[in-house]
């Protein structure tokens, strides 16, 4: 696979390659004001710096390209934030040259083909009203830009005119302009610099390391390599490079940019989130516990090349991952919204997933993802998903209960999950439940029952936010669909709590009746820790933020704070077991 590196100037750049893509895998231009800025100033300290030398130049990195020997087509792999915006910068500098020099004719037809077309073609971004594309070839190919594109339509070309005003291409552009501004027509009393010895320092004085192969995949890994040592891309960016550039067909091509480039359902629509640090989060999480829930566990680095690789050994697989993504990609965001929406039956309600999520238990999602995986029916597909929830709801609250480590379990729920999708633990709903307690029966140092209750008792866990919430939840939805709990429940024992967490009975306490009595006789340190029992018990199965209701009887008028510390003790140990029972421990 040829891949060829050369040492090129700007002009012997842009007059060799005429024609530049910005693949759909490609994020858009994002370079914020301290970055142009800081381009432009690296390049006049690089140029100064070489000042009567013999060959005054400046390195500013490389340039990564595939070129496609059959199509032509080139596409720009790594380096189109800096090329984009030293297009503005040349186009910029040529505005300020007087008259129609020959310089000025040179810089037209470096940036553009046939003086109109640009030579960077940036992909389109759709349901944007101005898209780099667009904002691009206003900036760097014209004198100055169309703000009325839409003819007589005022209505929407005041709409495109705001678009565009707040790109970030056109936000740079202005920030070049105020700092060719600066040299050329100082106010400091400084002596001006002449646009066109500044903009011929550019064109002939900036070096770039060209690197160009003529296959797609060869320059994905040239891509990888660099940005290995860089600011690195978001995981879910090297992994939507990878499925892109491993179409092995234009059909496959077509699929991979409907999926990535904004269509409805897809999953660039999916990932799309205007909190940007937790949408990239969400992203690796979700593509990560879909790699886990199919081939094993992964280091977080290594993603990319894990699905780099696997599409290697499978290109012709590429379709198929994409659909196994879209799958998986619905049962991930039953966990946020808990209803999974099927293809063919609608909207199905997950409402079970709310217990998991309280105990924030991430390291079961990718089993979670294969058993969604394995079934199409919705009512197979909403009994699986249901069991195996169950099952990891207890896994998590026993090992935080008994304050283990919860990555202790996280290889070996990869593992699991590895088992799930390959269909290996069975594809029924009972079979995959029974091949899952099965395989956490082989945890070593796996808690009883008793541990589960003594530390529950000695921890003082009710008081925890997580745990409180789980346990709220899972009582919450026993009381909705009593088949799921082997024990009658009873709200003589627990508070009735509604969808909103608010308490309706509850146990009503006071703290004041400490004595040495009680201190001698039932073994209580001090009077915080008898407090500490009392506000355990009324705050039990209560939820963070959750209320109680004044209004209601607590516990048919019963007022257990005329028991003595002994019943009290005994009340807080029946609350534990029945949190153990609803759990099936």
């Amino acid at each position: 696979m040829p891949l060829d590196a050369k040492v090129m100037t700007l002009r012997e750049f842009f007059t060799k390659y005429r024609k530049l893509i910005v693949p759909n895998y490609q994020r858009a231009y994002k370079w914020q004001d301290e970055y142009v800025e800081d381009l432009f100033t690296d390049i006049l300290e690089g140029l100064r710096l070489r000042e009567g030398a013999k060959d005054r130049s400046c390195f500013l990195g490389s340039i990564v390209l595939s070129h496609d020997t059959e199509t032509g087509v080139t596409d720009l792999v790594d380096g189109q934030q800096r090329l984009t915006t030293l297009s503005v910068l040349l186009n910029c500098l040529s505005k300020k040259v007087s008259g129609n020099s020959q310089l000025k004719k040179d810089v037209r037809r470096l940036l553009t083909v046939d003086g109109v077309n640009p030579v960077i073609l940036h992909k389109q971004q759709k349901n944007l009203p101005c898209d780099d594309r667009q904002a691009f070839r206003e900036i760097a190919t014209k004198e100055q830009p169309n703000l009325a594109p839409f003819g007589p339509d005022q209505k929407k070309n005041q709409k495109w005119e705001k678009e565009f005003n707040s790109h970030l291409i056109v936000q740079a552009n202005e920030t070049l302009d105020r700092q060719i501004n600066d040299f050329v027509q100082p106010k400091n009393g400084q002596q001006p610099i002449e646009a066109s010895l500044i903009l011929e320092a550019i064109i002939d004085g900036i070096k770039l390391v060209i690197i160009d192969t003529d296959e797609r995949k060869e320059g994905m890994r040239v891509f990888a390599s660099i940005n290995a040592s860089g600011t690195k891309l978001e995981s879910w960016e090297l992994v939507m490079s990878a499925f892109y550039s491993h179409g092995t067909s234009q059909e496959a091509t077509d699929r991979t940019e409907n999926f990535f480039e904004g269509e409805k359902n897809s999953l660039a629509t999916a990932f799309a989130s205007t909190d940007a640090s937790s949408s990239d989060s969400m992203r690796n999480e979700f593509l990560r516990s879909h790699w886990i829930s199919a081939h094993g566990h992964i280091l977080k680095d290594d993603l990319f090349d894990a699905y780099n690789d696997e599409l290697s050994k499978h290109p012709k697989n590429h379709e198929k991952y994409i659909q196994e993504l879209e799958t998986s990609l619905r049962a991930y965001k039953a966990f946020n919204d808990y209803k999974y929406s099927h293809p063919s039956a609608g909207v199905i309600p997950f409402e079970f997933l709310q217990t998991l999520n309280s105990l924030q238990a991430k390291l079961s999602r990718p089993a979670l993802l294969a058993v969604a995986s394995l079934f199409e029916d919705p009512d197979e597909l909403e009994d699986a998903m249901q069991r195996a929830a169950f099952v990891f709801e207890k896994l998590h609250l026993r090992w935080k209960i008994c304050n283990l480590r919860a990555n202790s379990i996280e290889h070996p729920l990869a593992e699991l999950a590895k088992k799930i999708s390959k269909g290996s633990l069975g594809n029924t709903p009972k079979q995959v439940e029974a091949g899952i307690i099965a395989e956490l029966k082989k945890l070593k140092d796996a808690p009883s029952r008793e541990d589960f209750i003594d530390n529950l008792m000695l921890r003082d866990m009710f008081r925890e936010a997580k745990v409180s919430k789980a346990i709220a939840s899972r009582i919450h939805y026993a009381l909705k669909h009593p088949s799921s709990s082997n024990r009658a429940l009873d709200y003589k024992h627990i508070p009735l709590i509604t969808a909103g967490y608010t308490l309706e009975r509850g146990i009503k306490l006071k703290h004041t009746q400490f004595d040495d009595t009680v201190r001698v006789g039932y073994g209580f340190k001090d009077e915080e820790q008898f407090r500490e029992l009392i506000n355990s018990l009324g705050n039990a199965f209560l939820a963070p933020n959750g209320r109680i209701n004044p209004n209601l009887e607590f516990n048919g008028k019963l007022q257990i704070s005329t028991l003595n510390a002994k019943s009290l003790k005994a009340r807080c140990e029946e609350l534990a077991d029945i949190a153990a029972d609803v759990w099936h421990f």
